[in-house]
């Protein structure tokens, strides 16, 4: 009787075990999706990836609309910002591979929302 208790309750350890990994696994990654869909890098295709200004050393931008490059002054980290025309805690599309910022340059951000404006109503 005191072995089916003791592998009884090992199984249960187990279960409860496997059952506490999967929610810490599944709640790093499962709540935090992007609110946009990430685009292929301009330069070398790759898939991008979205994320915060921050902690973002890259100084090299690259407009996808029209392939502009800009290079920022890593000593001014308000650059980024400025370019991206993002708010504090805001995210930007980069290229890991290529070491880029992949976001539209103020110019082409003007001429999107003119469109936008214009298509209204």
């Amino acid at each position: 009787m005191r072995t089916v208790a003791e592998k009884r309750s090992l199984a249960v350890a187990l279960a409860a075990g496997v059952v506490l990994w999967s929610l810490l696994l599944g709640g790093c990654h499962g709540q935090r999706r992007a609110a946009r869909a990430s685009q292929p890098c301009p330069v070398c295709r790759n898939q991008t990836r979205i994320l915060p200004l921050a902690k973002l050393t890259y100084t090299t931008c690259v407009c996808p609309a029209c392939r502009t490059v800009t290079t920022l002054n890593a000593a001014t980290p308000a650059a980024v910002e400025d370019y991206a025309g993002a708010e504090v805690g805001d995210a930007v599309e980069v290229c890991s591979h290529c070491q880029i910022i992949v976001e539209r340059c103020a110019a082409c951000r003007q001429d999107r929302n003119k469109r936008a404006g214009a298509a209204g109503p």
